[in-house]
């Protein structure tokens, strides 16, 4: 049986290397093409596709919201992103959106066939840009409310101005396009469906700035060419901390089977879509659970479970050469050893 594949690019040429490749590959059926995401829809609707090879950058309806589109209304329809980006917010933003594949436009047509296999099959395949991508967005997880990119930062500054989307364009020098690209990942990023919104959720958290300069470090070298001087401390000031106002809200609790996915709904409305490990799943792999985060984060799923174990890791206090007697029940020479002590200390550490 051949897999029915749609191919969405807004460029003629991209469509018709990419309907010729099709063409020669007797399990592969192209049943439509596509412009944009508003198009791509629509033929998904008349069509059915069993793949769909999505471009994420057109003008109109973006690649990304076009997938959330077709992932919400045809779950069953698979679809790969193709695309000449690989920045974390696109990454991220298409396999949120649902798609089961990221691909880049230079993949080889045999690597491109088995990707098209693999998502018919429910299995997804990144490509190693994207992997990359994902890898690197584990070690830097993203704080809710800070997740905009800057350029998306900069078209939200230009919406609260009251700027239509053809002004911002001319304002940051971009095509129409991308305006409306950003605008979508906006909404999508701070859960919102209107500009109004938008502006709202910008101007609401004004946020706040707490400064603490106040400690021996500083009363006692307070000199001209001490790092811990004030002048010093303010030309290298940068924030370590982000306070914010968390009223009291009722536990959430949920139970749910190894393996299973759920959504937890939280106080503000938002959701959590949680994930258990599974019963085999090995906690010993360091390799397979940074993958292992990897993949299900840009699913939009937060794994929940003892996900690492070291079993070669070192006492933290041993580590530390940390007494055993808790600090309140030293004597004051103990903890004030004097200035000799301290210069052994340091000696050891050139």
């Amino acid at each position: 049986m051949s897999i029915k594949i749609l191919l969405v690019d807004d460029h003629n040429v991209v469509r018709s290397g990419l309907s010729k490749f099709l063409m020669i590959n007797k399990d592969f059926k192209l049943v439509g093409e596509a412009s944009d995401g508003a198009e791509a829809i629509q033929m998904v609707s008349l069509h059915k596709p069993d793949v769909v090879l999505m471009d994420l950058m057109m003008p109109g309806t973006d690649g990304i919201t076009a997938t959330r589109e077709i992932h919400k209304k045809y779950p069953q329809v698979k679809v790969i992103a193709l695309t000449s980006f690989a920045e974390q917010n696109m990454v991220q933003g298409a396999l949120q959106a649902g798609a089961i594949g990221y691909l880049q436009k230079n993949v080889t047509a045999k690597e491109l066939g088995t990707a098209i296999r693999s998502a018919c099959a429910g299995r997804m395949t990144l490509s190693p840009e994207a992997t990359q991508v994902l890898a690197e967005s584990v070690a830097q997880p993203q704080i809710p409310g800070e997740q905009l990119t800057d350029r998306e930062r900069d078209v939200l500054k230009c919406m609260v101005e009251g700027l239509n989307n053809n002004e911002i364009a001319d304002r940051l020098v971009v095509s129409l396009g991308t305006v409306k690209f950003h605008i979508s990942n906006i909404f999508h990023k701070l859960g919102i469906d209107s500009r109004v919104e938008a502006v709202k959720a910008a101007i609401e958290h004004k946020g706040a700035a707490f400064i603490d300069v106040v400690s021996p470090c500083v009363a006692f070298n307070n000199h001209s060419g001490s790092t811990k001087s004030y002048d010093y401390v303010r030309e290298h000031n940068a924030a370590v901390n982000r306070l914010d106002f968390m009223p009291r809200r009722d536990a959430i609790a949920a139970s749910y089977a190894p393996g299973e996915v759920i959504e937890v709904t939280q106080h503000d409305g938002s959701r959590l879509r949680l994930r258990k490990l599974a019963a085999g799943y090995d906690p010993g792999d360091r390799v397979a659970a940074l993958s292992h985060i990897a993949m299900h984060g840009a699913r939009g799923e937060i794994l929940t479970g003892l996900l690492y174990v070291d079993p070669a890791a070192s006492d933290l206090h041993e580590h530390l050469k940390t007494v055993a007697a808790p600090l309140n029940r030293l004597s004051e020479r103990e903890l004030c050893p004097g200035s000799g002590m301290l210069a052994v200390i340091n000696a050891e550490l050139l």
